[in-house]
């Protein structure tokens, strides 16, 4: 049933099941107390036995994989946002707002100040930097916008799993934390990072492509459940956090998101200004 009802309801009628005409795709385990996969089949063709990978020659696949983060120079001056001719004075923000326990978000208006002609967070209200940075082709290309909803008083945050561009995506009270979270993903060849005061709080690198690791699960498992605390500690008042963060960057679902083009409103599946007139 797990792999049968989704298959029917995305009309994929190959897969899901065991039955002729359909994709011959499983895995055969032991038994179900332990799980242990013995023999793992693609499209009717024995890919793994006993542990050992029997498929495809991968070719360069782990060369390119394990050097993904890509982003090229990067100064602290890059992550500022300048307000194109207001020096000193008030605008106007369109601000990223999260809502609780969904993957949706909406779009918030909020006043806030230009000083030399910048504008920073406002960790007091909430209002916290966000930016995505291009990782792949080093195109030199950031998104910058603000989002509410993290309640980080210090810190910041950062990642390369970003849905689904999986670009780099961070977000922080200040620009040096998230300068330096980004900084250390190149170091660790992606991953997530959490940043406090210039120092590296906690971090699992996900060397493959940026998404994963050669860890087991319990590892995993058990560094992740650290994020959470370390996060909690600066303040942070959601759940997940870093799977909360992975979405903002998915520009296909409301309302309003980020990717290294800028704001995007998915509503109108359109580029839009982060101040408003």
């Amino acid at each position: 049933m797990v792999t049968i009802k989704p298959a029917e309801y995305f009309r994929l009628p190959n897969l899901g099941g065991l039955s002729p005409g359909k994709s011959a795709d499983m895995v055969i385990v032991d038994d179900l107390r332990s799980f242990r996969a013995r023999v793992v089949l693609i499209d009717g063709k024995i890919v793994a036995k006993d542990g050992k990978y029997l498929g495809a020659d991968a070719g360069n696949f782990m060369k390119t994989a394990l050097g993904s983060v890509n982003f090229g120079p990067l100064c602290l001056k890059d992550l500022r946002i300048k307000h194109p001719s207001i020096s000193d004075g008030k605008v106007t923000v369109r601000v990223i707002g999260l809502i609780r326990g969904q993957i949706i978000t909406e779009e918030i208006r909020c006043e806030m100040n230009v000083i030399n002609g910048e504008v920073n967070p406002d960790p007091d209200r909430d209002i916290l930097k966000i930016c995505v940075i291009e990782r792949h082709k080093a195109s030199g290309r950031i998104g910058k916008g603000f989002v509410k909803g993290f309640g980080f008083k210090s810190g910041a945050i950062a990642s390369t799993v970003a849905h689904d561009s999986h670009n780099i995506i961070a977000v922080g009270v200040n620009d040096h934390d998230i300068y330096r979270a980004i900084l250390r993903l190149r170091e660790i060849n992606g991953g997530f990072v959490i940043v406090n005061g210039g120092k590296i709080i906690e971090e699992l690198p996900l060397p493959i492509a940026g998404l994963m690791a050669a860890l087991e699960a319990d590892e995993i498992s058990e560094k992740t459940n650290s994020f959470e605390t370390a996060a909690a500690q600066l303040g942070c008042g959601i759940k997940n956090p870093f799977i909360v963060l992975s979405f903002l960057s998915l520009p296909v679902i409301p309302k309003l998101k980020i990717t290294d083009f800028g704001l995007i409103d998915a509503e109108k599946l359109e580029v839009v200004s982060l101040f408003i007139d």
